[in-house]
């Protein structure tokens, strides 16, 4: 098996074209002193087949020349399974002395600087094996550099893989609908793929909706049924598509409708309720936004 990530913010800084993917995931320094990162955590579903198996990982990386330390590292949970910590630094550390994990966290390489260049270039941690006790696993890549300067120094990854095996092979770019069905395991959204969520937006299409068959103050629900089963029953957020608030819209007499509170919530669905108010009128369409993270 393989597990991806293929950082989906910037198409500026992403590899050129038929040498990588479209995107990159970008971090940029806050200022001098500070170390940061980023995690993914494979869930434990993924990971108990590779228990005390050689796994390889890789990633494309470029880095400003301000930023003379950037490490990788893969690390392993034992704890509770999908129970992991998202944050799992106990103290970052000074630049050069990789950060102390906290409990249940640890490294399975010893991560050193990996010289990244101002090009992209693939990087790789070959031959790891996984602890027999590990319950989740993650890629870890961070700056250990602490002279950098503010908003003038970044790192960019992308096209990062995991594998079984001793060796990294050539990185699997599967098509564009498989991967997003697998990452809506861990995430779904109602706006469009290219959109991030927000309220306000006046865009009404893809919205949770419905007409309105009773005037005035009702209480209905409406389902929606998840593109994929997701890791668990995820967290919510709902988004105005006519006002800066998480209120139901009237789209039709352009007007606030009730707030929206979820009746059930499983892996597979949502149904969510509407308190209509006075001023929603038969036949009115009714919409609200909705995000579903189940991420860990």
């Amino acid at each position: 098996m393989s597990a991806h990530f293929n950082p989906y913010p910037s198409t500026a800084y992403a590899p050129t074209a038929g040498n990588g993917s479209a995107y990159a995931l970008g971090a940029v320094s806050s200022g001098t002193g500070s170390k940061w990162g980023y995690i993914q955590i494979l869930e434990a579903a993924d990971v108990y087949a590779l228990r005390g198996q050689s796994v390889s990982v890789q990633a494309k990386i470029k880095a400003t020349a301000g930023l003379s330390d950037i490490r990788m590292a893969l690390v392993s949970w034992t704890g509770t399974a999908d129970g992991a910590t998202a944050d799992p630094i106990s103290a970052w550390n000074s630049a050069g002395t990789n950060p102390t994990l906290i409990a249940d966290w640890a490294y399975i390489n010893t991560p050193a600087n990996l010289s990244v260049l101002t090009t992209y270039a693939t990087y790789k941690l070959e031959n790891q094996t996984v602890p027999t006790g590990a319950t989740n696993l993650a890629v870890f890549i961070w700056s250990d550099d602490t002279t950098h300067t503010a908003s003038a120094d970044f790192f960019f990854f992308t096209d990062v893989q995991l594998e079984v095996g001793t060796i990294c092979t050539e990185f699997e770019r599967r098509p564009y609908t498989e991967e997003l069905a697998l990452c809506q395991r861990y995430y779904f959204k109602t706006f469009r793929e290219g959109t991030a969520p927000a309220q306000n937006t006046a865009v009404y299409n893809g919205a949770v909706h419905y007409v309105n068959w009773i005037a005035g103050v009702f209480t209905t629900s409406q389902q929606l049924r998840f593109p994929q089963v997701m890791r668990t029953a995820p967290t919510l957020t709902y988004y105005n598509p006519g006002a800066a608030n998480n209120k139901w819209r009237n789209a039709t007499v352009g007007a606030d409708s009730g707030t929206p509170s979820a009746l059930r919530t499983s892996a597979k669905a949502l149904s969510i309720i509407n308190v209509q108010v006075a001023g929603d009128t038969v036949s009115s369409e009714i919409c609200v936004h909705v995000t579903a993270d189940a991420e860990l």
